[in-house]
């Protein structure tokens, strides 16, 4: 496996252990709540043969209601959480929108650094 496909496999295993909470891929079906693990942005140092780093966006996904908010800071925590420990960094939690066929839901678009 790649580094990146290491990464990734790190990625969402710890995410795999937020309870009740499917880890999914773009493309996937999706019923909230749930992680979603986007493809990653990758970086080369100067000189740098492979990628140095990669930055995923993982979605954190929830129903559409009244009660998104407080579930929304929840889980945006419980995925931080459960990124303690290995080697992801967590930089940021952005609100956005996650599109679903002909729905949007509300998310979190949360930034995920690597070291490779």
């Amino acid at each position: 496996m790649s580094a990146v496909s290491d990464a990734r496999a790190e990625l969402e295993e710890a995410l795999g252990g937020i309870p009740d909470v499917p880890v999914k891929r773009p493309g996937e079906n999706v019923i909230p709540p749930t992680t979603i693990v986007g493809p990653p942005a990758l970086r080369w140092e100067v000189l740098a043969l492979k990628p140095t780093s990669a930055r995923f966006l993982v979605y954190a996904v929830v129903d559409a209601d009244d009660r998104a908010i407080e579930r929304l800071d929840d889980l945006v925590l419980l995925v931080a959480e459960a990124l303690d420990g290995t080697r992801g960094v967590v930089t940021a939690a952005d609100p956005a929108i996650y599109p679903v066929g002909t729905s949007e839901l509300p998310c979190y678009q949360i930034t995920v650094e690597y070291p490779l």
